[in-house]
């Protein structure tokens, strides 16, 4: 399982995200997409935005929806948290 973070290198709002996730202690790794680089992988999961956060299995399946645009460290926390635990 991991949490898949959808980003550009130009998005301001990724960097926002970025620093808020340095403060988030999450159970599961974070890999990051580079949607210039990987389009493939966004086109994939209906990315059409980012940043764009979403858990997925070990096959890459997607346990949550799409969590979309700059959340707080809170929100963060929360969302994956609680996901994690069902």
């Amino acid at each position: 399982m991991k949490i898949l973070k959808f980003e550009a290198p130009w998005c301001k709002p990724c960097q926002q995200m970025t620093e808020m996730m340095k403060s988030v202690s999450l159970p599961v790794a974070v890999q990051r997409v580079d949607i210039d680089v990987d389009g493939e992988t966004a086109q994939l999961y209906g990315v059409r935005s980012v940043p764009t956060l979403l858990l997925v299995d070990d096959d890459g399946n997607m346990l949550t929806e799409p969590l979309v645009g700059v959340q707080s460290a809170g929100d963060i926390a929360e969302y994956f948290g609680g996901n994690l635990l069902h």
